[in-house]
């Protein structure tokens, strides 16, 4: 079973997410994924998700592929944003 390693905040419901085996993609967190919880519409508001065998990446080749069907969940802290931008971006959390 694939690990995750690290879980970077891109930008506004984008996350990169990096496995153990060297390889990544973008996850897209939307609120119609029935595997994520949380209050994930307000970019103001402490979001804490759960991605549960769901989501839809796409690799940094352009390849699409389920980023998380080996996995049985990652629970993921997304911090508030803050006034900075670039700030905001930066932001990271560890599985």
């Amino acid at each position: 079973m694939k690990r995750i390693t690290k879980i970077s905040v891109q930008e506004y419901r984008s996350l990169l997410v990096a496995f153990d085996d060297g390889k990544s993609g973008i996850f897209h967190v939307k609120d119609r994924f029935t595997g994520i919880a949380g209050p994930l519409n307000d970019r103001n508001v402490f979001n804490t998700a759960k991605i549960i065998n769901k989501g839809h990446g796409v690799g940094f080749d352009g390849t699409e592929y389920d980023i998380c069907s080996e996995l049985i969940y990652a629970e993921l802290v997304v911090k508030p944003a803050t006034k900075n931008r670039r700030t905001k971006r930066r932001q990271e959390c560890f599985a």
